[in-house]
């Protein structure tokens, strides 16, 4: 094979940039995104600095720092995180080591760890450790010879050597520290993160050994029963009304029902271990993370009113004849001290209440003058001031 390495340049007349012509059939552009690159070509090493033209049969390293584009044409493109290796054949391509997102729009191969993979329509990574671990973000891509559906968008596939996909598909693991995570799926992460808040806030307000009776009864109102009670039973309380806020939500997205939507959002958590990031993604739920955020406040408050305890009786509310724990009243009897308008016990004190004692002084202020208190919290209940701290935090002090 001819051995050939060229760069290209075009000066505008905004400024000066390097570029290189579209790829022919058998070549490839190599494009330094950033870092050390360097180009493997029979056996000699090439640091790059621009991009460049060169045949097929070529490995691209990267090394720590280092990032690259590999366009094979205008349909297919490859991006090498740090530290990987791919070599580029004229039928295939291969991650040697290290990870790699595919960007295709026409029939490629890529081969990574004896795993043949296919694709089309599709933007999936491939990320070759231990294993091959082929993540696709849209469309499918396939693991020739495993055996299993193809890996469609959202769904990750942990591939052996050999092709084997020992544990089926499962839901693409998003991490927010990921850069193409986060380039492609950021809005999905930011609310889910919230809707994971929100689930465990609410657990641990709800009242134990009650909180299925009372999240039942609540969601009945919305879902059928016997659909409530299906998500409670595989999903938990919490999660469960979780689900059934995103699943009312996304039935107004997508037109759908909603309890239809709630019965596919538990298969999708129950079955491929989904996040609520991978939810969020499945069903296009940034497009109305603010109406679904203001639909978990409204679920917060009906909860509340359920679980919330019932207010103690006040001493003016107290039977007649009584006035506490311990006093007296009326002629005859009472507590412990007690007697005929009056006693010297314990509670008794002529039936006459010791007077409230004065607010304590401040330890700051010789004078002994007391500071006025805090305004009391504009919640109700527990469970209502949890959820707005978890949605809304409160500023820190200045």
């Amino acid at each position: 094979m001819t051995k050939r390495l060229t760069a290209l340049f075009v000066v505008l007349a905004a400024g000066a940039c390097s570029r290189t012509p579209a790829p022919e059939a058998g070549q490839l552009r190599v494009i330094p995104l950033g870092g050390p690159v360097s180009l493997v070509e029979d056996g000699e090493t090439t640091l790059l600095e621009e991009a460049a033209t060169v045949d097929a049969g070529v490995s691209i390293i990267t090394q720590t720092g280092g990032r690259a584009k590999v366009e094979l044409s205008a349909r297919r493109s490859l991006e090498l995180a740090p530290d990987t290796e791919l070599r580029v054949e004229d039928r295939f391509s291969e991650v040697e080591d290290g990870r790699v997102l595919v960007r295709t729009s026409s029939p490629m191969m890529l081969h990574a760890g004896g795993a043949q993979i296919e694709a089309t329509e599709a933007v999936f990574r491939v990320d070759w450790g231990a294993s091959v671990l082929l993540g696709t973000y849209s469309g499918s891509a396939t693991v020739l010879g495993s055996g299993v559906e193809p890996v469609s968008a959202l769904r990750q596939a942990n591939v052996l050597q050999g092709g084997d996909v020992p544990l089926g598909l499962q839901a693409l693991d998003v991490r927010r520290n990921d850069p193409w995570d986060a380039k492609l799926l950021g809005q999905a992460i930011d609310l889910g993160l919230r809707l994971t808040d929100y689930e465990r806030g609410l657990s641990r307000q709800l009242p134990s050994g009650r909180e299925a009776g009372r999240v039942s009864q609540m969601l009945e109102s919305r879902f059928p029963p016997r659909a409530i009670k299906s998500a409670v039973a595989s999903l938990g309380s919490a999660r469960a009304v979780v689900a059934a806020v995103v699943a009312q939500e996304a039935g107004l997205l997508e037109g759908g029902s909603p309890t239809r939507i709630l019965a596919r959002i538990v298969g999708f958590i129950q079955q491929l271990r989904a996040s609520w990031i991978a939810v969020a993604a499945e069903w296009g739920l940034p497009a109305a993370a603010a109406a679904l955020t203001q639909q978990l406040r409204d679920l917060a408050s009906s909860i509340s009113e359920l679980v919330a305890p019932p207010p103690a009786p006040s001493l003016s509310s107290a039977p007649s004849g009584t006035v506490g724990p311990g006093s007296t009243g009326g002629s005859g009897g009472g507590g412990p001290g007690g007697g005929s308008g009056g006693g010297d016990g314990p509670g008794g004190n002529g039936g006459n209440q010791d007077p409230p004692p004065p607010p304590p002084a401040d330890q700051d202020d010789p004078g002994g003058n007391t500071q006025p208190l805090p305004p009391p919290s504009q919640c109700e209940n527990t469970v209502e001031c949890a959820v707005d701290d978890i949605l809304d935090p409160p500023e820190p002090p200045a």
